[in-house]
């Protein structure tokens, strides 16, 4: 892994042949702006790939893989959500679900 502009952007080495892959977050405020992904992006992408590789070859570790990196992604939720209230953002507002009365999210569910 090379970093090209910290916490921004990052080379990644290749297992097979020379070139490289390459991932870029978003920058917003910190001098050199630019699009990119963010987080919770790169852990679906992980939690999707190691999917992948436990239908291809299953390992009883991958299942636990797949919770930690889960978790990992409501963590980065949660932060978000705290941010919003520090921003005085009326989350209060946010639709609930009629049945258990939390955050509403619209999504089929296929764990």
């Amino acid at each position: 892994m090379n970093i090209v502009e910290e916490g921004h952007y990052y080379e990644l080495e290749n297992l097979d042949g020379s070139q490289f892959n390459t991932i870029k977050f978003v920058n917003r405020g910190h001098g050199n702006d630019h699009e990119g992904t963010n987080n919770q992006e790169v852990l679906r992408v992980l939690i999707d790939r190691v999917s992948f590789l436990d239908n291809e070859l299953p390992w009883h570790g991958n299942k636990e893989i797949i919770m930690h990196l889960r978790k990992a992604l409501i963590l980065h939720e949660a932060r978000h959500l705290e941010r919003m209230v520090d921003r005085s953002i009326a989350v209060d507002k946010i639709p609930v679900n009629e049945t258990n009365g939390h955050f509403e999210l619209n999504y089929k569910n296929e764990i």
